[in-house]
């Protein structure tokens, strides 16, 4: 049976600007499953990077509630939500923000550092081995300027996974990286769910986009599509694009 890791239930969010209103999400529900690896599409101005940081405690909500687990994290005070952000979700970026004086691994080891239950040589192990994983160990010691854009987001990934986060959020992470970077990017990704990681990603890519076995579209802040795929394959790319391809075009893309 599919366990539900994240649950968003009437979730809104309402956004106020000298006096207007602005209803980004609209009593949206939505359940993220154990495992799985959840695209979020729809044109711009939809409310898919909005929905993003509401599901992931970034962002305050208007209305619902966001259950992580059994608890309701809407309900949780900014200890608490620190807590969860920092043990049990990790964060990818379109911008890369890494801290711009500190080396790449200097830039993973502060996020574990940070853990309280975590002792230092094991956050250092973990650390080089992301690195090496990634293939990025022998930058290391080079700070974020003297590398390469698919360098420098990779270890941004590592950062995000130093502490095994049960979920993984991305907000467009190809979306500033060349078509090489890119695919490098994509093929983690895809190797981390493999290994079992949940992941939540946004993207207006379709070759980003393939590699999701679930794909929700919205539309004005409501979900107006929701597509189950098999789990990626490089085999099977050219019958899963025509499915996409179908699809989004059902979906007005």
């Amino acid at each position: 049976m599919s366990e539900i890791i994240l649950h968003a239930h009437d979730l809104s969010k309402t956004y106020v600007h000298e006096g207007i209103q602005n209803h980004v999400i609209k009593h949206l529900n939505l359940e993220i499953i154990k495992g799985d690896f959840t695209v979020i599409m729809g044109p711009s101005g939809s409310g898919k990077s909005t929905l993003l940081y509401c599901l992931s405690a970034m962002e305050e909500i208007s209305g619902g509630s966001v259950y992580f687990h059994e608890q309701d994290i809407t309900e949780a005070n900014e200890n608490q939500l620190s807590d969860l952000r920092l043990k049990h979700f990790g964060f990818v970026f379109q911008q890369i923000h890494l801290v711009s004086s500190l080396t790449l691994l200097e830039n993973i080891l502060i996020s574990g550092l940070s853990s309280r239950n975590r002792r230092d040589e094991s956050v250092y192990e973990r650390g080089e081995e992301l690195l090496r994983r990634f293939q990025t160990f022998e930058a290391k010691d080079r700070l974020p300027s003297q590398v390469s854009g698919g360098e420098a987001q990779r270890a941004a990934i590592a950062r995000a996974l130093i502490n095994g986060p049960e979920l993984l959020f991305a907000d467009e992470p190809t979306g500033s990286l060349n078509q090489r970077n890119s695919q490098i990017v994509l093929d983690l990704f895809t190797e981390l769910n493999v290994d079992g990681q949940s992941i939540v990603m946004v993207t207006h890519d379709r070759k980003a986009a393939l590699r999701a076995n679930r794909i929700v579209y919205l539309i004005d802040g409501r979900i107006v599509g929701d597509l189950g795929l098999t789990p990626y394959q490089d085999d099977d790319l050219s019958n899963r694009e025509v499915q996409l391809n179908t699809w989004l075009e059902s979906m007005s893309w």
